[in-house]
């Protein structure tokens, strides 16, 4: 089940219109996902696991540098180039063209996400929210990034706090490589200023993960935010 909640859309003019919005979901790494593994019971150890995922990690990530693609049940991958080739004789360049790897949700994903019951909330107002994203080089709202300078995010219970590795905020690319900032200028409840990390162009959404818990005490688990507005690094 998804739970989702309905706020007001800012972005047009017509009155009423209202977009969805989903609530904190819970995010698995590694670890938390070989857990998960083994309350479902299996004769294979913690080791095991990690070794087999290891192992399968390492197999696709050389099968790719080797020019090949991935179709399994989970995902599928393929590659592309971006740029402009200026005649036949034209070839790659590095500093014009940019290769990268796509990935598509396989047929395990496609038959979840038809399973998957949306479930309808009331809005939160003390949930996590972004309002607004500035790019301070450009002037834009919820439209660029720009590598080096500041960006400014407005919303409420932004505050990052808490001492597990995840907590930051992170710049996800389309193929899922995520950045975080090294750098936080402001870190308060309304407003986060960052300086935004060296990113290659393309498509990005910001993801915030934190323990703040709007009080004094942090969450014992981190809960993660991101923006549903895509950000382009050109």
């Amino acid at each position: 089940m998804v739970e989702y909640s309905l706020t007001e859309n800012v972005l047009t003019a017509a009155k009423g219109d209202y977009r969805a919005q989903i609530t904190d979901t819970i995010t698995y790494d590694k670890e938390a996902l070989i857990s998960r593994i083994l309350q479902r019971g299996t004769l294979l150890t913690r080791t095991d696991i990690l070794a087999v995922i290891n192992a399968m990690e390492e197999t696709v990530v050389d099968i790719h540098k080797e020019g090949g693609t991935v179709t399994l049940p989970l995902f599928s991958t393929g590659f592309s180039i971006s740029g402009v080739f200026h005649g036949t004789d034209d070839s790659f360049d590095g500093t014009r063209h940019r290769l990268n790897i796509t990935v598509q949700k396989g047929k395990l994903l496609k038959l979840a996400q038809q399973e998957i019951r949306p479930q309808k909330v009331d809005f939160n107002p003390a949930q996590a929210r972004i309002y607004r994203v500035t790019d301070v080089v450009s002037g834009q709202d919820n439209e660029k990034l720009t590598p080096g300078g500041v960006v400014k995010i407005f919303g409420t219970r932004l505050k990052i706090s808490g001492k597990d590795t995840k907590v930051g905020l992170w710049f996800v690319a389309a193929n899922g490589t995520e950045t975080k900032a090294d750098h936080l200028v402001r870190n308060m409840p309304s407003e986060l200023t960052a300086i935004i990390p060296s990113l290659t162009p393309g498509k990005y959404h910001i993801k915030l993960v934190t323990q703040y818990s709007g009080g004094t005490k942090e969450l014992k688990t981190t809960k993660s935010l991101t923006y549903d507005k895509e950000l382009t690094v050109s």
